[in-house]
C-alpha cells in the first residue's frame, strides 16, 4: 500500500516539474548564460607612441611658430621680431691710429658679464632696481661674443695693427699683452642713458698685471626713443671705453 501511495504521488505531480524523486533541481541551471564579455586593457606601447606623438606634435608646432618670429596680434596684423648687434667704430671716427712695433701682440679677453645679459632679448632699465627684456628685440648673436669682437675691431682701428685677437687664440700664439675685462653694467633707458660700467686690467704674457685694475663708467644719450636707438648709444659707450683701453695699452709700448 505505502508503495502504491508513492507511485501514485509521483504520478500527480505536474507535467514538466523540475523535480525529480524529492531531489530538487534548480531550473535557473538550465538557464542559456551569455557569452562572456571581454574588455581588453589598452597595450601600455600604445599609451606610449600617443604620448610621444602628441609632443612631437607639440614642438613642431614651437618651431614652427619660432621659425617665423611673428605673433599675431589679432585683425590680421604681425609683430616681427628685430634682430640688433653692437656695431664697430669706423675709420672716419677713430682717431689717429697709435703706432706699434712688429713684435706687438694683444690679446682680448677673456671677457665676462653679469648673468642678467645672458639672455637674447635686449635688456633696458626702467629703474635701478627694475629691468624689463623686450618682447620683439634680441641680439643677433650672444652678447658677450657681439661685445668682444667689437671690442676687438675698436682696439685694432685704434692702435694700428691688425695684432689683435680675441680669446680664446691660437694656442701658437702668444700676446705680449692681454686685457682681462669684466663687464659690471651694460644696458639702457628708453629716454635717458645708455651705460657701460667694466672693471678691466692689461697683463703680459705670463699673465702678471702692467695696469692697475681699472673701473670705467661710461654713459651716453639715447636718441631715438626705440630699440635702434638704445643699441646705438650702447655702441658709442663700447666705443668710449675702447678708446680709454687703447691709451693704456699704447703706454705700455
Amino acid at each position: 500500500m505505502r508503495a502504491q501511495t508513492k507511485l501514485e504521488g509521483i504520478s500527480k505531480m505536474p507535467f514538466g516539474s523540475s523535480a525529480v524523486l524529492g531531489d530538487r533541481i534548480e531550473s535557473s541551471k538550465y538557464q542559456r548564460i551569455p557569452p562572456a564579455q571581454f574588455s581588453r586593457p589598452p597595450c601600455p606601447e600604445t599609451k606610449i607612441l600617443f604620448w610621444r606623438y602628441l609632443l612631437l606634435l607639440t614642438l613642431l608646432g614651437c618651431g614652427l611658430f619660432l621659425l617665423t618670429g611673428c605673433v599675431d596680434l589679432g585683425s590680421g596684423t604681425t609683430q616681427t621680431t628685430r634682430l640688433y648687434v653692437l656695431s664697430p667704430m669706423t675709420t672716419a671716427e677713430a682717431p689717429a691710429a697709435i703706432r706699434q712695433d712688429g713684435d706687438f701682440a694683444l690679446g682680448v679677453g677673456p671677457l665676462s658679464l653679469p648673468s642678467y645679459l645672458k639672455r637674447p632679448q635686449v635688456v633696458t632699465r626702467i629703474s635701478e632696481n627694475e629691468i624689463v627684456t623686450a618682447d620683439f628685440a634680441n641680439w643677433a648673436e650672444p652678447l658677450d661674443r657681439n661685445f668682444q669682437r667689437v671690442l676687438t675691431e675698436n682696439l685694432s682701428l685704434l692702435l694700428g695693427t691688425e695684432a689683435v685677437y680675441p680669446h680664446p687664440w691660437r694656442r701658437t700664439l702668444k700676446p705680449a699683452y692681454r686685457l682681462q675685462l669684466g663687464v659690471i653694467r651694460f644696458d639702457a633707458n628708453l629716454t635717458g642713458d645708455a651705460v657701460l660700467t667694466a672693471r678691466w686690467e692689461v697683463l703680459d704674457g705670463r699673465g702678471q698685471p702692467l695696469t692697475d685694475k681699472t673701473k670705467s663708467v661710461y654713459r651716453q644719450a639715447v636718441a631715438r626713443e626705440d630699440m635702434a636707438g638704445v643699441v646705438t648709444a650702447m655702441s658709442l659707450a663700447l666705443e668710449d671705453l675702447s678708446r680709454e683701453i687703447a691709451a693704456a695699452v699704447a703706454r705700455l709700448n
